[in-house]
């Protein structure tokens, strides 16, 4: 074989240098690094929707809105139980809530409740009963299977924060809920600054303004066109019937005899969202030994946020 053809053949199988072997890895990391930067929106948009999506849902498991014939009706834990949920634990990664842990709360259930405020004259009853809903019908949220926690799209548990923006304990009503983020924390123990990386219940806080209502009401005689005459001792009061805690109890009421034309009339203010049932009593007496002398059918109300329709209730002549 001639010198030649050995030297040729030893440039064929000749491999990488070090040097061209460090420029090609440096290369690659460039490439990598480019593809991972690339990539990187993508990813923080899908755990972003997915946060989203979780605090959509438990939005949805406080205070649902339904769209029915009658308008928009109210479920979710807030119209079943009366208020807002509780923390259950000390610890963010521990901590339970209402919507998914029933904590002694009495089972849903349509109760025929009458007012523990007043004694009944059965010649002046009528023969409608008063049905109440309330109670836990829960979950209203749940769980990953084997998780002790919501999460967000991170992965991670979420804050939730008491009506006055600061950190729930155990206990504590739950008015926020919100997402790290991306770094997994939030720079205040407060709601009042929007961060960027911050996903919160739209707003911020779930605010009074958010789940009650106040109802408009009057009072006439069956003819719709006076107001109730009343004799000496007698008072035209209207109650509304709702869950306490998830009892059935009389929720609000006024004393609406101070007049008005048709009929007497005025506002009760500060009802939680849901449906509800509401009657007026001509009663003597004060409460709780009232005695009923007329009242009305009962109403059933679906309470909504903000100020909804009045209502017209009917004594009977």
């Amino acid at each position: 074989m001639s010198p030649s053809r050995c030297d040729n053949s030893k440039r064929r199988r000749r491999g990488l240098t070090l040097v061209e072997l460090v420029v090609v890895l440096a290369i690659l990391a460039v490439l990598a690094g480019v593809a991972v930067r690339s990539l990187q929106p993508i990813a923080d948009q899908a755990r972003y929707q997915a946060s989203q999506k979780t605090l959509t849902a438990i939005e949805d498991a406080f205070l649902a809105g339904n769209k029915t014939g009658d308008g928009l009706t109210y479920s979710g834990f807030i119209a079943d139980i009366g208020r807002l949920p509780k923390a259950i634990g000390a610890t963010r990664e521990t901590q339970a809530i209402e919507l998914w842990n029933n904590s002694g709360i009495q089972p849903f259930g349509i109760t025929a409740f009458d007012d523990p405020n007043t004694s009944e004259d059965e010649s002046a009853r009528t023969e409608q009963q008063l049905l109440v809903a309330a109670g836990w019908r829960g979950p209203y949220l749940t769980l990953a299977p084997g998780s002790n926690a919501i999460r967000d799209g991170y992965g991670r548990p979420m804050f939730y924060f008491n009506p006055n923006n600061v950190p729930a304990v155990d206990g504590s009503e739950i008015a926020g809920v919100v997402s790290g983020g991306s770094n997994g924390a939030i720079d205040e123990p407060t709601l009042n600054i929007a961060y960027t990386r911050d996903l919160s219940l739209p707003n911020g806080l779930f605010e009074p303004n958010r789940y009650q209502g106040a109802l408009p009401v009057r009072v006439t005689m069956a003819d719709g066109s006076t107001p109730p005459s009343l004799n000496s001792g007698e008072s035209v009061v209207v109650r509304v019937y709702g869950p306490e805690d998830g009892v059935p109890v009389v929720i609000r009421g006024v004393d609406v005899s101070a007049g008005g034309t048709p009929g007497f009339g005025g506002v009760i203010s500060s009802l939680v969202c849901g449906t509800r049932a509401v009657r007026a009593l001509k009663v003597t007496g004060t409460s709780p030994n009232e005695t009923i002398v007329a009242e009305s059918l009962v109403r059933q109300v679906a309470i909504q946020p903000g100020m909804n329709s009045e209502v017209v209730l009917r004594l009977p002549n």
